[in-house]
C-alpha cells in the first residue's frame, strides 16, 4: 500500500480518479457525498472509472475485486471505528 499525502484541496482525488481509470480499480469512500465528488472529478477529467464504494457497501465479497484505492483514508478510518483518530502509524510508502 501506499499513501499519497497532499493537503486538502490539492488534488488527492484527482490523482485516485487517474490510478482507478488507468488499472480500474475500485474507490472506496465515506459516503454519498464523496461519491459524487469522484465522480464529478472523473467526469471534468473526461476518464471512466468504476463506480465508488462507499463504507457501509463493506466488506466486499467480489472474488473478482482484487485490490481498491481508497479516497481520504483518514475519514474512511474514522467512520470505520465511530470515533476521532488522534494518532495512527503506517509502515506505508508515503507520496507526494
Amino acid at each position: 500500500m501506499k499513501i499519497i499525502r497532499v493537503n486538502r484541496g490539492n488534488g488527492k482525488t484527482t490523482e485516485l480518479v487517474k490510478k482507478s481509470n488507468k488499472e480500474w480499480q475500485y474507490i472506496i469512500c465515506k459516503d454519498e457525498q464523496r461519491v459524487q465528488i469522484i465522480m464529478e472529478t472523473a467526469k471534468w477529467l473526461k476518464l471512466d472509472i468504476p463506480f465508488p464504494i462507499i463504507i457501509k457497501e463493506l466488506p466486499l465479497r467480489s472474488i473478482h475485486i482484487e485490490s481498491v484505492l481508497v479516497d481520504d483514508l483518514d475519514d474512511v478510518l474514522e467512520s470505520i471505528i465511530g470515533k476521532r483518530i488522534d494518532y495512527a502509524t503506517t509502515s506505508c510508502e508515503i507520496e507526494g
